[in-house]
């Protein structure tokens, strides 16, 4: 008899028809349930498939269903990994030898705090969420291998999501209100990214560039140094890095 496979490329096939927009994701995370009992990985396979489908009620119902199944076992690391930076250092640090309830219950207050921050249901945060998880794959995948740039790049901590950096700010703040680039022969591949926010808040400008071909595109402080070392750095604050009012999006 033809061996069947393993739950794992059955949740590898969910994602992949996820992320294509593919109408099956659905039953294939049902067939890894079927291979092996993984109720909360294929749940959470469910819910991407039926939000890349336009389905939100359904991913939202499938999502609560993996976190109740996510509490009784399972392994947690494909729910963490689609925070990648949304993560913050103190809510890293409470991850830290919590049994699945606990994780459960870290997993929904991260999605309540944001939730708040964004000025919206939980529901729809999470919705938002993984529309952005969905766009950065598309359009900010990392083409290269990340090795060491030089200065003048900030240094960020990067994250295992086999994105560019452009895709992980994308993940934190959304959609730019505008974008743009500058093209020239002695300029490298570049873009800006402006987020107009509401008083008394900053607006947040954001340049990118590829500063040598193993780089990929990197968060610039200062995009005229790659081209002329002694420009003084321009007043760019990278910092801030919660979610955007809903209000303050295009």
């Amino acid at each position: 008899a033809e061996r069947p496979m393993p739950a794992s490329v059955w949740l590898w096939r969910a994602r992949i028809e996820a992320a294509l927009g593919g109408a099956r994701g659905a039953e294939f995370a049902q067939r890894a349930i079927t291979v092996e009992a993984q109720p909360s990985s294929a749940a959470l396979a469910a819910a991407r498939a039926a939000w890349a489908r336009g389905q939100d009620a359904a991913a939202v119902a499938a999502y609560r269903q993996g976190l109740i199944a996510l509490a009784g076992g399972g392994p947690m690391d494909p729910w963490l990994g689609d925070l990648g930076p949304l993560i913050r250092d103190e809510e890293a640090q409470r991850l830290g030898g919590l049994d699945n309830v606990e994780a459960v219950n870290w997993l929904v207050d991260f999605w309540q705090r944001r939730a708040a921050e964004a000025g919206v249901s939980l529901e729809e945060r999470l919705t938002e969420h993984y529309r952005r998880v969905r766009h950065v794959h598309a359009n900010f995948c990392r083409t290269c291998i990340l090795e060491t740039v030089p200065d003048p790049v900030i240094p960020y901590g990067r994250v295992s999501m086999g994105l560019d950096e452009r895709g992980l700010f994308y993940l934190m703040h959304g959609e730019p209100t505008r974008t743009a680039r500058t093209d020239g022969n002695s300029l490298p591949p570049n873009a800006a990214w402006l987020y107009e926010r509401p008083e008394p808040e900053p607006n947040l400008m954001l340049h990118f560039a590829v500063v040598e071909p193993r780089s990929g595109f990197v968060i610039m402080e200062n995009p005229l140094s790659v081209i002329n070392p002694v420009v003084d750095p321009l007043e760019v604050d990278t910092t801030q890095m919660g979610d955007m009012p809903p209000g303050s999006r295009p």
